[in-house]
């Protein structure tokens, strides 16, 4: 293998056609202003702000996505839309900040749901399924307008997206779920702010932890048979941990941290209390 010392750069020049970026601004805002509806009708009912600080920490993912985006060659052209933020030299568009609460908020509390619900492991891969068909969807349908763009040797390219992002978009909402689920004792009153800076940490630390093979090839300049390698390391990392969550969060996980309170566990957990009142 003959690997290059440059780095591929992104397409600088590209411009983003502006009528599209103006109609995915506005088609984002609709569906965020809907799903703050939701969470306060949520909140209301089960006494539970969870809803609201994931679509939050979803946002505040967002300011890790230049540093992702470096890493695996993604792009948005600053010229044609609406800038949010600049950083790592890349410009950020106001859409793409607005729809993370979509994209990794709204994931994050369904897999919660799952693990708080005690739902088993098929119930949680089938909705593992439907949040992949669910960012295909998003994927396809804005790749399509060409305000953003993946650039070099992406692997699983298809329609111009590289399918292994499922697993990385996922992965990051999975780990969130499974961090707030098992700390759920944890998160009362202002402590649900605590909550919200960990969304980014799980977007860099999820892509760090499986997405370093993938990463380090694509940036040596090496061909596609090489990170497509690369690639289905990086995938069955991925959902090598999607199974350590489901084992461990699931009710019939075979590593579970957590159990259900049942009668005869209370009443032992009740024992010592009595013994000492005697």
């Amino acid at each position: 293998m003959v690997i290059s010392s440059s780095v591929v750069q992104p397409p600088v020049d590209a411009v983003a056609p502006a009528g599209w970026a103006t109609a995915t601004l506005i088609a984002v805002c609709i569906i965020d202003v809907g799903l703050l509806t939701w969470a306060a009708y949520d909140w209301r009912k089960r006494r539970s702000p969870i809803l609201f600080v994931c679509l939050i920490g979803g946002a505040v993912s967002n300011l890790v996505e230049a540093p992702l985006d470096t890493l695996l060659m993604c792009y948005f052209p600053g010229r044609g839309q609406v800038v949010a933020y600049t950083t790592f030299d890349r410009p950020i568009p106001l859409w793409a900040t607005l729809c993370y609460p979509i994209l990794f908020g709204v994931m994050a509390y369904v897999f919660f749901r799952v693990f708080e619900t005690q739902r088993t492991r098929a119930q949680f891969w089938k909705i593992v399924l439907i949040g992949f068909a669910i960012n295909a969807v998003l994927e396809f349908s804005i790749l399509s307008t060409h305000i953003y763009m993946y650039y070099g040797e992406q692997p699983f390219r298809v329609l111009r997206f590289p399918l292994y992002w499922l697993v990385l978009n996922n992965g990051a909402s999975v780990l969130v779920a499974t961090i707030a689920y098992h700390l759920r004792d944890y998160w009362r009153g202002p402590r649900w702010l605590a909550l919200i800076v960990v969304f980014p940490s799980a977007q860099l630390g999820f892509l760090a932890f499986v997405g370093w093979p993938l990463a380090s090839v694509m940036n040596t300049g090496a061909g596609l048979l090489w990170t497509t390698l690369a690639g289905i390391v990086t995938v069955a990392m991925g959902l090598f941990l999607f199974d350590v969550a489901a084992r461990i969060s699931c009710a019939d996980g075979t590593w579970r941290l957590t159990r259900r309170a049942t009668p005869d566990n209370e009443a032992i957990a009740r024992t010592p209390r009595q013994q000492s009142a005697v």
